[in-house]
């Protein structure tokens, strides 16, 4: 069909973007969360109480866990690979519901650009490659709307229960976030031409109970069932229905932390849809203003991108994550704005900003080994980082130059319904989705040279003794619990009293920044040198405070 040659390439280059990748590099962030309560799960083989060193976390719900052991069975090994892969997956999820979404309201030309753009963006693939709930959550947001706009004027409780099932799952991968962001953007599809009136019926009621009980099932097995032996309550004392209520409800009305200014989102969705942010302001003050004189699915899409917008900045606690859902509409809006208005003066401008964003991000990545070798000397370039510069100045130049001998979109093939597509289109997203893989694919992975944990742990694994007790001092560390795996919690102390009675031989574990207090607690220490040491770079990116010292206490 018409569509083949600007959508040909469209699943390799995904494939490659999505599993390709930087899946298996070393875990950074609040990624240990997911790789150790997944390890606990499999260790006491208890589904529904997720634990982190000996005590429960209950701080987000539970199927985002079970994926991650889902996946670990999979491929037979629970890895930075595996804790990842449910992401991915959820990417690929995410693309395909919100192609449905856009061939629904527009059609297989919009459809197709709006997934290569939601695909190159910088906030999409960021999270596929983050161990999280967020990708998830965004892939279950977008199933329940594609289900729902494909049969928004049947009225069968399969229908219904399919759309509350989807949103029950969502809620379970993130938060209630899942079941309101759909409902949000149904809104103005029910209010128009009275359709809400055919949805007030039994089955809608059956099937919303229905949906309300499987989303509570999982929280009713963690009450019912006992916690795993030897497994201690959360530091608050809070329930999962509690937690559940604090981390929605409580937190949207009163957030006690993540307090990000309440017009954040303005620079935090540019951040989500980079490289696409001044394309996408041009195809908003395109729109904006001519809203009452849209067609009614132009002005469903603005009134999605609103209600979502309003919702998230009503909230008190903001964090750029978590307006991850609007990005699917924007690049929607976008799409149909590259291939419905060409002519709009403020195409041009926007286009080379965009053009002007990433030569720079070019320019970055092709001096990238120079920064790193005189940013921090006393440390090797990591290869990746050649690689990264070689790729994208060989690959930049083989693209463009295809473009010039052969366009990547035939003339004959150039328009749909007499709408005229770009030539520099095709060639712009292919620069951008190369881009983005030499950053996830080679630059992430290659700043594992930089971090400490992961070898640190290793180290310490591998220069454990049979006999010798690992604690923690002052607080644990999830990311160096999940490479030990341990059998058992490590204990977290803060005087010598707290050692462990039956420990022959002790191994203390700290950062730099408690040192301090570890020599008041031990004075024997003072002297002594560390077991083990992660050396510390002349200039870095890394707080040198927060990095890990082992030393050998002898009893």
């Amino acid at each position: 069909m018409y569509l083949r040659a600007p959508s040909r390439w469209f699943l390799p280059v995904v494939a490659i973007l999505l599993f390709g990748t930087g899946l298996g590099r070393a875990l950074t962030g609040s990624e240990d969360r997911w790789a150790e309560i997944a390890r606990n799960m499999l260790l006491y083989k208890d589904w529904f109480h997720p634990v982190i060193n000996g005590e429960i976390y209950f701080d987000k719900p539970l199927l985002s866990y079970w994926l991650v052991t889902l996946a670990a069975g999979v491929t037979r090994s629970l890895d930075e690979f595996s804790v990842r892969l449910p992401c991915a997956v959820a990417g690929l999820l995410a693309l395909f519901c919100s192609y449905r979404i856009a061939t629904q309201l527009f059609d297989r030309m919009v459809a197709w650009l709006g997934t290569w753009l939601i695909a190159t963006c910088f906030g999409f693939l960021f999270w596929t490659h983050t161990a999280s709930a967020e990708m998830a959550n965004l892939a279950l947001i977008t199933a329940a709307l594609a289900w729902f706009i494909e049969r928004r004027e049947r009225t069968d409780f399969g229908s219904y229960l399919v759309f509350y099932l989807l949103c029950a799952i969502g809620s379970q991968m993130k938060g209630l976030t899942a079941a309101v962001v759909p409902i949000l953007v149904i809104v103005p599809f029910l209010l128009r031409d009275g359709l809400w009136k055919r949805h007030l019926n039994l089955a809608h009621l059956a099937a919303a109970v229905l949906g309300i009980g499987v989303f509570l099932l999982p929280y009713l097995g963690a009450s019912l069932l006992d916690m795993p032996e030897g497994v201690r309550a959360q530091g608050d004392h809070r329930g999962a229905i509690e937690l559940l209520i604090r981390e929605n409800l409580v937190r949207y009305a009163d957030p006690f932390d993540h307090k990000d200014p309440f017009y954040s989102y303005l620079y935090h969705v540019p951040r989500i849809v980079f490289p696409w942010s001044l394309l996408l302001v041009a195809a908003l003050v395109y729109y904006v203003p001519r809203y009452a004189r849209l067609e009614p699915n132009y002005r469903r899409l603005l009134e999605a991108i609103g209600l979502i917008f309003l919702f998230f900045s009503a909230s008190g606690s903001r964090r750029w994550y978590y307006i991850l859902p609007i990005m699917p509409f924007c690049m929607m809006l976008l799409a149909a704005y590259l291939v419905q208005e060409r002519g709009h003066r403020w195409q041009r401008p926007a286009l080379l900003g965009t053009v002007a964003a990433m030569t720079v991000v070019e320019m970055g990545l092709l001096l990238l080994p120079v920064a790193a070798r005189f940013g921090i000397r006393d440390v090797a370039v990591p290869m990746q980082f050649w690689l990264a510069s070689a790729a994208s100045v060989l690959g930049t130049v083989i693209l463009v130059q295809s473009a010039r001998v052969r366009p990547l979109v035939p003339t004959t093939l150039a328009r749909l319904n007499d709408a005229p597509v770009a030539p520099w289109l095709p060639l712009l997203v292919l620069l951008a989705a190369l881009q983005m893989t030499v950053v996830f694919g080679l630059v992430l992975p290659g700043i594992d040279a930089y971090r400490s944990e992961k070898s640190f742990a290793l180290s310490l694994a591998k220069e454990r003794r049979p006999e010798d007790q690992i604690v923690f001092f002052k607080s644990h560390h999830t990311t160096t619990v999940f490479y030990l795996n341990p059998t058992r919690p490590i204990p977290v102390i803060e005087n010598k009293g707290e050692i462990p009675g039956d420990a022959k031989s002790v191994i203390l574990v700290t950062e730099k920044r408690d040192m301090k207090a570890l020599f008041q607690a031990f004075p024997q220490l003072q002297d002594a040198v560390p077991m083990i040491a992660v050396k510390e770079h002349k200039q870095s990116l890394l707080s040198d405070k927060s990095m890990l010292v082992a030393y050998r206490l002898a009893i």
